[in-house]
């Protein structure tokens, strides 16, 4: 029998050289007369007692040799959550947020599209009793297609008669057919340029209505009685050139928007000046008569 002097473990086998547990060579012991081989296994009786740990060689020393956490570790529960359950997790605020300020851009945005709404009603409505609601629609080919072929009648030397046939039309009623509207009106600011360079203030006293107004590029106005005063001959030989038409028509209102190019001369000698002109005329007494006029100079 053999016997480890390390853990006190007890070989039958004699042959058996080294302990199975620590590897401690073992030592040769006679086996006690009062026990037999099964007490001596350690099957009955009180175990021996147990020998402080020796390291076997090569094993860890010194702060190596002790782990530095508990061998068995115990796990508490935190406090308020469930069993086998992760503590709740508090609850983000932000897509409240983010929806509150969704709901007051769509209240403004709401707020703003009413606003619109009665702001432009009232400018319609406006225009409407004013006369000018309308569209302006592009009329550019009628207008080229007759500025060369009128621009002579315009001299103030020429055209006696250039208003006569202003506005004829075939009946009193307001005329609706926008290219008859258009040739009326651009035959109309012709005349007005011809009765202007003659100073004809008889053709002009039936070119302009009674409450015609004209704004002055200062920004200044004239009613027609001041603006029949200061009308004189033409001195410098103009003539007047017009294009790029536009008509607007709502009832008995009409709007023409275009460029005027006066062409001339003085102590200087030759100029050229070319104006965007806004003109409203109303269809009263079976013709057209200017309301109002105003003029920009865009190019000298």
């Amino acid at each position: 029998m053999k016997r480890c002097p390390s853990c006190q473990r007890t070989y039958e086998d004699d042959s058996q050289s080294f302990c199975m547990n620590d590897g401690t060579p073992l030592e040769t012991v006679a086996p006690p007369s009062s026990l037999d081989k099964t007490m001596m296994s350690g099957s009955l009786g009180t175990p021996p007692p147990q020998q402080p740990y020796s390291p076997t060689p090569g094993a860890p020393q010194g702060d190596w040799a002790t782990p530095s956490w508990p061998p068995n570790p115990t796990w508490q529960q935190q406090p308020g959550a469930g069993m086998g359950q992760p503590p709740a997790q508090k609850k983000s605020k932000l897509p409240w947020i983010l929806a509150g300020v969704a709901v007051l851009l769509i209240g403004l945005l709401g707020l703003g599209g009413i606003a619109a709404y009665f702001i432009l009603s009232g400018v319609r409505e406006e225009s409407n009793k004013r006369g000018i609601g309308f569209n302006v629609n592009k009329n550019d080919k009628e207008g080229n297609s007759n500025s060369s072929s009128t621009t002579a009648s315009t001299n103030a030397n020429t055209g006696e008669h250039a208003h006569d046939n202003t506005n004829a039309s075939s009946g009193t009623e307001v005329p609706t057919d926008k290219e008859l509207v258009t040739k009326q009106l651009y035959d109309l600011e012709y005349a007005w340029c011809a009765a202007d360079l003659k100073a004809d203030k008889a053709a002009m006293d039936r070119i302009l209505a009674t409450e015609f107004v004209v704004t002055n590029q200062d920004g200044t106005t004239m009613t027609k009685q001041q603006y029949l005063a200061q009308m004189k001959p033409d001195q410098y030989n103009r003539t007047c050139t017009y294009s790029d038409f536009s008509l607007g028509q709502s009832g008995n209102y009409a709007v023409i928007i275009g460029y005027n190019t006066v062409k001339g001369r003085d102590a200087n000698g030759p100029f050229t000046e070319r104006s965007k002109f806004t003109d409203t005329f109303i269809w009263r007494d079976g013709r057209w008569q200017a309301t109002a006029s105003k003029s920009q100079v865009v190019n000298k």
